[in-house]
């Protein structure tokens, strides 16, 4: 089995994802798909790091392939203008997604890479 390692589906140019979203009962912005990372990759090991840049701490949604809370949701308080690994190898396959929402809109911002494992 080979990997490779690539920039989050929904990251262009490995830039950072602005999490706008704040309602976590829907599907919040998306930040990685299983099939766009590597075309013909069996799952992805996801990485994600979130920076706050509020004066206050504000909670991290991450849905992982769904929005049924506690079973696909894990929700983070990130502590006022800090950066945080938020998720380190969690697996996602069979074209699930990951997505985010935010308790305050505009002030987390997403960056990470997954690692394809290949056929």
């Amino acid at each position: 089995m080979s990997t490779i390692t690539t920039h989050l589906s929904n990251a262009p140019n490995g830039l950072g994802i602005k999490i706008s979203s704040t309602n976590s009962a829907v599907q919040g912005e998306l930040v990685h798909t299983h099939s766009l990372s590597c075309e013909g990759s069996l799952f992805d090991e996801v990485y994600l790091l979130a920076y706050n840049s509020h004066t206050s701490p504000v909670v991290l949604n991450i849905q992982w392939g769904g929005t049924t809370s506690p079973d696909n949701v894990l929700d983070i308080s990130i502590a006022a203008g800090s950066f945080l690994s938020v998720v380190s190898g969690m697996l996602i396959s069979g074209n699930s997604t990951v997505s985010a929402t935010a308790s305050v809109t505009n002030k987390i911002v997403i960056y990470g890479h997954s690692v394809c494992h290949m056929k």
